[in-house]
């Protein structure tokens, strides 16, 4: 009977152990998961800078094609 309450006993660590350790692993994946949403974070308000950048950017190129454009008029139209 002895030996019944010693693998009862030896059952009932491991299991609790299991547990212990499907806790710590949740646990790691619970911050890996943080971490990864810390990251994506970041990266999305990198992209919408990069983006206003992009529109600043190409409104400029706009602006520069205009006035490149109206220059050879403007000679034309001078001489």
């Amino acid at each position: 009977m002895n030996i019944l309450k010693d693998k009862t006993a030896l059952i009932a660590i491991a299991a609790i152990a299991a547990l212990l350790l499907m806790g710590y692993a949740n646990l790691q994946q619970a911050s890996a998961n943080k971490q990864l949403s810390t990251q994506v974070e970041k990266l999305s308000t990198q992209l919408e800078q990069l983006n206003g950048k992009s529109v600043e950017l190409q409104e400029q190129v706009d602006d520069l094609a205009q006035q490149l454009t109206a220059k050879p008029r403007q000679l034309v139209a001078s001489r």
